[in-house]
């Protein structure tokens, strides 16, 4: 039987930053391809979405 893993705090940090970086290539790329207009509202979007989701670990505690 497998036992659960526990993520320590280092790990965490590191996906978080990898996802967000992944979010930032993307995003650099979309502002590249598609113009400055575009790319401002994505990066403008993924700022609010990544605030609310913040919020909501307000809300869970």
């Amino acid at each position: 039987m497998r036992k659960a893993h526990i993520p320590t705090l280092r790990e965490a940090a590191l996906w978080s930053g990898i996802y967000v970086g992944i979010a930032i290539v993307f995003g650099v790329g979309v502002w590249m391809f598609a113009g400055a207009t575009t790319g401002t509202e994505y990066f403008a979007g993924y700022v609010t979405e990544k605030a609310l989701s913040v919020d909501n670990l307000f809300v869970f505690l």
